[in-house]
């Protein structure tokens, strides 16, 4: 499995709104965990306790947009960022 975070900077989005984009992505092929939050001291410790967290997304604010994804492999995980990115457009 491999862990990827990406940090999208200033780029607030309502918490339900994030949960059902995880929940769609979830669903992809390959994938084993998805989580789209907020980068708060709260949700990055949250997933840190599920070791989801990487060195990117502790670097995250309040106000980022901070996205995990655990997949088999790199194109899995491209897939998932791709289906973010037209879920969030």
């Amino acid at each position: 499995m491999i862990l990827k975070n990406i940090v999208k900077k200033n780029t607030y989005q309502d918490s339900v709104f994030l949960m059902s984009i995880a929940n769609r992505v979830k669903s992809l092929k390959g994938i084993k965990e998805v989580s789209c939050l907020m980068g708060t001291p709260e949700n990055k410790r949250l997933l840190k306790s599920v070791n989801l967290l990487t060195e990117e997304g502790k670097g995250a604010e309040p106000n980022d947009l901070l996205i995990s994804i655990s997949a088999r492999d790199k194109e899995d995980i491209k897939e998932a960022l791709e289906k973010i990115k037209r879920l969030l457009a």
